[in-house]
C-alpha cells in the first residue's frame, strides 16, 4: 500500500499545469543562457565589425553582467508590486528590445549600452522565472522541479557556441541578437496563455536608500572581480570596485536588519538550511563556474582550436550534466540533498585529475571525457543545492529565497573566476619564457605553441590544482548541510515524498497553498 502512495505523488509530480507553466519559464531562461554563450564566442568578431579593441568590446559582456547584478536585488519588491507574472512579461520584453538594439548597433558604445538593457531583461527573467516555477511546485516536488530551472544553463553551454558559429559563418554577427526575437515572442505568449495572476501579493514601499546601496555595491563588486581577473593585480580600479562594493553591501546589510521593509530581506538567512545551502551553492559556483574559463583558453590558446572547435569539445560537460540531473532529482525528493550533493562534488573532483597531470600531447579525448565525468558531477550538485535552500520555506518567502540565491551565486561566479584567472595569470609569468608570459604572447602557429607546450601545460595544471583546492572547499562546504538540518529547520524534502509520511498525510510546510 505504502509503495502505491509513493507511486500515485510521482505521478503527479509534472501535471498538466505545472509542465506549461515549466516550458514557459525554462523557454526564458535558455534564451537567456544561450545569448551570453553566443555573446562570448562572438566577442572577436564583434572586435574586428566594430573596430574596437578587445579590451573595449569585452565591456559588452561586462556591461551585461553589471546590469544584472543591478537589477537582481530588486526582484522582491517588483513582484511584490506588479506580480509575477506581469515582472516576466516585462523582463522578457525588455530582453526583447535589448536584443532588437543590439542588432541595431553601429558602435562599440551603443552596442554596450544596449547589452545592458539586455542584462535588465535577462537578469530579472531568471529569478522571476523560479519563484513562478517554486511556487507552482510547492516543497514536496522542488527536488525534479528544480532540474527544470537548472537544465537550460547546461543546454545553452551546448547550443550557444554551435549556434553562434553557424550565425557568424553564414548570416553574420547582427543575428546572434536577431535569434532572440522570435523566441522571445513564443516566450511572451506562452506566458500570457499559461502563468496566472498573483492573487496573494504585498504592497510594500519602495527601500529607496537600500535600493542606492546594495544594486551599486554589487554592481562595484563585480566590476573590481572583473577587473582583477583581466589585469591580475590590485590596479586603482579593482581597488575601487572591490572597496566601494564592499562599503555598500555592509551599509545595506547594516541598514536591512534594523528596518521592517528593506530591498532584501535579510533575515531569510536566520533560516540555518536556507543560509547552509547558499553558502554550499556560492562555493561551488566559484569552484565549478570558473572551471569553463581554465578549459577554454587551454583549448583555444594551449592546443589551437577554434571557438567554435573549443565550444564542441567543451559541450561533453553539459551533456554529461543532463545525463545525472533527472535522477538527481529523484533521488533528492526521495532521500534528501545531502548525499546527492556529496557524490557529486566527489566525481567532479575525481574528474579533475587529467587536468592536473596536462602534458603538450595529452589525449583531447581523455579530456573530454573528463569533462563529462565533470558534468555528472555537477548534475549532482545543482539541483540539490537548490531544492535543499527552497525546501526549507513558506511560498512566501519564495521571491526573498531566489533574490538571494542569484545574488549569491552572481557573486559566487564572479569570485572564481577572478582567483582563477590571477592563477593563471602567475602561473605563466612562472613557467614561460621572458617574452611570452602571457596569453596574448602565445603565438598562434602550431610550432609557435610547440615551443613553449611544456610550459604551457605546467601553467594550466597548476591552475587546475587551485580548481582542485575549491572544490574540495565545496565539499567541506557541502557537509554543512546536513548541521543545518539537525539544527532544528524541518527538512521537508527528505519528507516529502512519503519517507516520513508527510506528502502523503499534506502536511509540508508552505504546500498548502500549492495543492
Amino acid at each position: 500500500m505504502r509503495s502505491n502512495k509513493v507511486g500515485k505523488v510521482r505521478e503527479k509530480v509534472f501535471d498538466r499545469e505545472l509542465t506549461l507553466i515549466a516550458v514557459t519559464v525554462m523557454l526564458g531562461a535558455l534564451m537567456s543562457i544561450t545569448d551570453s554563450t553566443i555573446v562570448n564566442v562572438a566577442i572577436p568578431t564583434l572586435g574586428r565589425k566594430l573596430h574596437a579593441p578587445l579590451s573595449t568590446i569585452q565591456w559588452a559582456t561586462t556591461s551585461y553582467l553589471l546590469a544584472v547584478a543591478v537589477v537582481i536585488p530588486s526582484t522582491r519588491w517588483v513582484i511584490d508590486r506588479i506580480g509575477t507574472k506581469r515582472a516576466y512579461l516585462g523582463s522578457l520584453v525588455l530582453f526583447i528590445l535589448g536584443s532588437i538594439l543590439c542588432g541595431l548597433a553601429s558602435s562599440p558604445t551603443t552596442l554596450i549600452v544596449f547589452r545592458a538593457i539586455q542584462g535588465l531583461g535577462g537578469g530579472l527573467m531568471v529569478p522571476v522565472g523560479q519563484t513562478i516555477l517554486s511556487r507552482a511546485a510547492g516543497p514536496q516536488r522542488m527536488g525534479r522541479v528544480m532540474t527544470v530551472v537548472a537544465a537550460p544553463s547546461f543546454l545553452g553551454i551546448v547550443i550557444g557556441p554551435v549556434i553562434g558559429g553557424l550565425i557568424l559563418g553564414t548570416l553574420g554577427w547582427r543575428w546572434i541578437f536577431y535569434v532572440n526575437v522570435p523566441f522571445g515572442i513564443v516566450a511572451v505568449v506562452l506566458a500570457v496563455a499559461f502563468l496566472a495572476a498573483d492573487s496573494d501579493r504585498a504592497r510594500v514601499p519602495l527601500d529607496v536608500f537600500g535600493l542606492m546601496l546594495l544594486p551599486p555595491g554589487l554592481a562595484l563588486l563585480i566590476y573590481g572581480l572583473s577587473e582583477l581577473g583581466n589585469v591580475g593585480s590590485f590596479s586603482t580600479s579593482v581597488l575601487i570596485g572591490l572597496v566601494g562594493g564592499v562599503v555598500c553591501i555592509a551599509l545595506f546589510c547594516r541598514r536591512a536588519f534594523r528596518i521592517s521593509t528593506p530591498l532584501v530581506n535579510l533575515r531569510l538567512l536566520g533560516n540555518r538550511r536556507f543560509l547552509a545551502a547558499n553558502i554550499a551553492a556560492f562555493v561551488f559556483t566559484a569552484s565549478a563556474g570558473s572551471g569553463p574559463l581554465i578549459t577554454t583558453l587551454y583549448f583555444q590558446v594551449g592546443r589551437g582550436y577554434s571557438a567554435l572547435g573549443s565550444g564542441l569539445f567543451q559541450s561533453s560537460l553539459a551533456f554529461g550534466a543532463m545525463a545525472t540531473m533527472p535522477f538527481a532529482g529523484r533521488i533528492i525528493d526521495r532521500s534528501g540533498p545531502r548525499t546527492v550533493a556529496l557524490v557529486g562534488i566527489v566525481i567532479a573532483i575525481a574528474s579533475n585529475v587529467p587536468w592536473l597531470l596536462l602534458a603538450p600531447n595529452s589525449s583531447t579525448s581523455l579530456l573530454t571525457v573528463s569533462l563529462f565525468v565533470r558534468g555528472l558531477g555537477v548534475g549532482c550538485v545543482s539541483t540539490p543545492l537548490m531544492a535543499a535552500g527552497y525546501a526549507a520555506l513558506q511560498r512566501s518567502e519564495m521571491p526573498t529565497a531566489t533574490t538571494l540565491s542569484n545574488i549569491s551565486q552572481r557573486l559566487g561566479q564572479a569570485v572564481g573566476i577572478a582567483v582563477i584567472a590571477v592563477v593563471l595569470q602567475r602561473a605563466l609569468v612562472a613557467d614561460l619564457p621572458h617574452g611570452h608570459a602571457s596569453l596574448d604572447s602565445i603565438p598562434a602557429t602550431s610550432e609557435g605553441r610547440n615551443a613553449v607546450g611544456t610550459q604551457l601545460s605546467h601553467a594550466f595544471s597548476t591552475t587546475s590544482w587551485a580548481l582542485m583546492g575549491a572544490l574540495a572547499l565545496s565539499l567541506v562546504a557541502a557537509l554543512c548541510l546536513q548541521r543545518a538540518r539537525d539544527s532544528g529547520t524541518s527538512g521537508v524534502v527528505e519528507e516529502s515524498v512519503g519517507v516520513s509520511g508527510g506528502a502523503e498525510a499534506g502536511v509540508t510546510p508552505g504546500s498548502q497553498s500549492d495543492n
